[in-house]
């Protein structure tokens, strides 16, 4: 599977509108960690351009994913940026992706809605995804 711009609803990403998710130039995981920030493990980073990157959050759980996890997600991104400064590049643009098939709580939905470049993805919106790309498989859900 792989993200080209095509246009996908924005629903599967917790967004309203339509969503045209990129072409990565190299797709893996990293730890960020600037001179003055903590450590941090991203589950899966995504060039979109040299300066542009989505960071993902990943979680295969029944427990809806909380503001905690989120604002952790977002040190994770300041975290990535510094590195990248304290390195002498320039401070990257990065898009937020959180996703979990246990879905996210209010409290998250009520935060991420006011974030342009935050998307969410809850066991529909992954599966959905998948399927958009013409994949026959679901994630197994817990029973």
């Amino acid at each position: 599977m792989k993200f080209n711009y095509e246009p996908l609803d924005g629903k599967l990403f917790g967004k309203s509108g339509t969503i045209h998710p990129p072409l990565f130039q190299f797709v893996n995981t990293k730890i960020a960690k600037g001179v003055r920030t903590k450590q941090y493990q991203i589950d899966v980073y995504g060039a979109e351009t040299p300066n542009r990157y989505w960071l993902c959050e990943c979680k295969y759980t029944q427990t809806r994913m909380g503001i905690n996890q989120i604002k952790k997600l977002e040190r994770a991104a300041k975290a990535f940026q510094q590195e990248a400064a304290d390195e002498g590049r320039k401070r990257p643009e990065v898009i937020l992706w959180a996703i979990c098939t246990g879905g996210f709580t209010q409290a998250v939905h009520k935060y991420v809605a006011k974030k342009k470049d935050f998307y969410l993805s809850d066991y529909d919106g992954i599966n959905g995804i998948f399927a958009a790309y013409g994949g026959n498989y679901k994630i197994p859900f817990f029973s």
